[in-house]
């Protein structure tokens, strides 16, 4: 998902806390301007809220939250703590739904932000015209000559004398002098931009009427504490009724004129019912738990698996056996310490392999554990050994049971960097082999968690980055064939392929970049044949010289033959072997025995001569069939007719 989709989902669900805190527990009590202060506070507030992360404080205080509020669906997974920060590359940016997404709600705030100039326009143009009267300790009091009703904006006060007794005219302007000197002016413009940054979200609306309405409270309550009599003042709003003209000001008659009398009539509320405010504590507890972060593994890497049963097998004939590996908590990043691992030994016999219990090894305080096993079993060549765990503590780390195979290194070494989490949580597992050939034979187990800890950041830095990439994409597939995100480039199966400084692309053959990958086939479909050389790494490193090539290519591997109608004289030239020049293959197209030959399709072979058989050159719609970017295509056969793949009718 979108991060900015992410938190706009965030901020309504904040406003709406907001709104329906205010609506059910506050509205029907006389704290106006406690009223007040909540509604702009937490209105404020709630931009911000998205923005905060518990999960931190959870963990430390070992805090499980309530069973309702843990079923909550995280709006979005986040990336890993303790982790080197992941910088966000060039992600697809072609349309897609959350693209059509976002333009929809900017285009409804640019409309709502010019709707809201142009009420600032109509204000001043009034303004401009109306004739001042009088000003009196800062509030200027202002004459119009139309029949707009009383209003007030800033420190400004409009009014038609005209309309109203000399009696009247001094509530109105007591009304509207309590706007002006309590600033209410600063509430409208605030609850106007609100709802123009979220005019998707019927509870901003609500808000801004709330907030409306207990403004007005604030003032009918102080014209009532001036002696000014209920009755006469309540009948003095039922005559001056109308539609507000301006949304951005302060109306002397505002709506819901029932409401209004029935709260100056009610009974002063009590202050003990102060105590409610305090109830938007839990409510904003509440609110942050359905924001907690979950880590960017849950989306990032739930095919990666851990190592229980794991089994791997060393030559074990007159050389030591040394098992080490690191244990991190995938959440955090931190080391997990005084972790139980049982090791086995596997030994063939007449029945099989007979498993032999050896030890249980702990992780120390750093996460590390190490075995050295000096002793040669039944004097095998070959020993398989197995890391699994009795104890229950492993049913909450780990959330299955899956074999990993692990690769030994010349020095038979087992070593592993393994980054898991608790179950329940769906905190996924990833294992890291690595190669150590910078040890001796004799290290000792200090030595190698020294080793393993310096190529710890690589490794981070490798899980942050799959696991930020798979965040970005939760749901949705990458358009693109390769996407470049922060210094790496990801496959549409949301895999990592290699880094930038790592990669190689080859298209039909030929050494392109990513980019000519992308434009070539988002047209057609893409015919992918990965090879890796010159030494695939245990794990992706962006300082390693080792090179990554991918090869993508607009042709298939092999073609079902041809329809007849294709194999007439204008589409096949037959040529003699020995007139036949080999450098042709070089740049050409060419199937040999019914495969096509290219750099990197799997076979690039090309013939010896004396090998031939048959030369012919498909032209034409045969080529097309073939190739559909080649205008000639070779078919060589080096087998009798019968052994050749796919062969057409000739």
């Amino acid at each position: 998902m979108s991060p900015w989709i992410d938190y706009l989902l965030k901020l309504s669900v904040s406003l709406s806390a907001v709104a329906l805190f205010y609506y059910f527990i506050l509205r029907p009590y006389t704290f106006y301007n406690w009223n007040r202060w909540y509604l702009l506070i937490y209105s404020m507030l709630s931009f911000f809220l998205p923005c905060i992360d518990i999960t931190t404080t959870i963990q430390k205080r070992d805090f499980m939250p309530p069973q309702l509020v843990s079923s909550i669906p995280v709006v979005n997974a986040s990336g890993l703590q303790n982790i080197l920060p992941v910088k966000m590359g060039n992600a697809d940016s072609r349309f897609s739904l959350t693209n059509l997404v976002l333009m929809t709600v900017l285009a409804g705030v640019l409309v709502m932000l010019i709707r809201l100039i142009l009420h600032f326009a109509a204000y001043l143009k009034i303004k401009n015209k109306a004739e001042l009267l009088s000003t009196e300790e800062g509030v200027n009091i202002y004459k119009i000559k139309n029949d707009a009703l009383p209003f007030s904006f800033g420190n400004s006060v409009f009014i038609n004398p005209d309309l109203h007794s000399e009696e009247d005219l001094r509530k109105i302007i007591l009304h509207e002098y309590i706007h002006v000197k309590e600033r209410h002016s600063i509430d409208n413009i605030w609850f106007e931009i609100l709802c123009a940054l979220n005019w998707y979200n019927p509870f901003a609306w609500l808000i801004r009427y709330s907030v409306r309405q207990n403004l007005e409270y604030i003032a009918d309550r102080t014209v009532l504490k001036n002696g000014v009599d209920p009755k006469q003042y309540q009948y003095l709003l039922l005559k001056v009724s109308g539609v507000p003209e301006f949304r951005i000001a302060n109306q002397f008659n505002f709506s819901s004129l029932k409401q209004r009398i029935m709260m100056m009539n009610k009974a002063k509320t009590a202050k003990i019912h102060l105590i409610r405010f305090l109830f938007v504590i839990p409510v904003l507890l509440f609110v942050l738990f359905t924001f907690r972060k979950e880590i960017a593994s849950l989306e990032a890497v739930k095919q990666l698996t851990g190592i229980k049963e794991s089994v791997f097998t060393y030559n074990t004939k007159g050389k030591n056996k040394r098992i080490a590996g690191l244990m991190l908590d995938g959440e955090t990043g931190e080391a997990i310490a005084n972790y139980p691992i049982d090791l086995y030994t596997k030994i063939p016999g007449r029945k099989g392999l007979s498993e032999k219990y050896i030890t249980t090894l702990k992780t120390d305080n750093a996460g590390f554990y190490f075995y050295e096993d000096t002793l040669n079993p039944e004097n095998q060549d070959f020993t398989m050994y197995r890391l699994s765990s009795g104890d229950e503590i492993f049913k909450e780390l780990y959330q299955s049971s899956t074999n990993v195979s692990f690769e030994q290194d010349f020095l038979n070494y087992f070593y592993a960097v393994t980054f898991t989490g608790k179950r329940g949580t769906n905190i996924t597992v990833k294992s890291y082999n690595l190669k150590m050939s910078n040890l001796t034979e004799g290290a000792n187990g200090s030595e190698v968690f020294s080793e393993i800890s310096a190529q710890l950041s690589d490794i981070r830095h490798d899980y942050n980055l799959i696991a930020g990439f798979r965040n970005h994409y939760p749901y949705l597939i990458p358009e693109k064939i390769i996407t470049e995100f922060g210094d790496a480039y990801f496959d549409q199966k949301k895999e990592m392929i290699g880094y930038v400084s790592q990669m190689e692309f080859y298209l039909d053959g030929k050494k392109v970049g990513f980019e000519n990958i992308n434009e070539v086939f988002s047209k057609i479909p893409v015919q992918v044949k990965n090879i890796r050389t010159e030494g695939e790494s245990k794990y992706h490193s962006p300082f390693s010289a080792e090179k990554i090539r991918h090869y993508y290519f607009t042709y298939p591997y092999s073609m079902a033959p041809p329809a007849k109608t294709l194999l007439s004289s204008n589409n096949i030239e037959w040529k003699s072997i020995n007139d036949f020049d080999l450098s042709k293959l070089e740049n050409e197209a060419y199937f040999l025995d019914g495969f096509r030959q290219a750099n990197g399709m799997g076979s690039n072979m090309k013939p010896d001569k004396q090998d031939i058989r048959t030369v012919a050159l498909f032209k034409g719609d045969l080529a097309k069939y073939y190739d559909k970017q080649a205008d000639k295509v070779w078919w060589i056969e080096t087998r009798p007719a019968e052994q050749v793949f796919e062969r057409p009718m000739f």
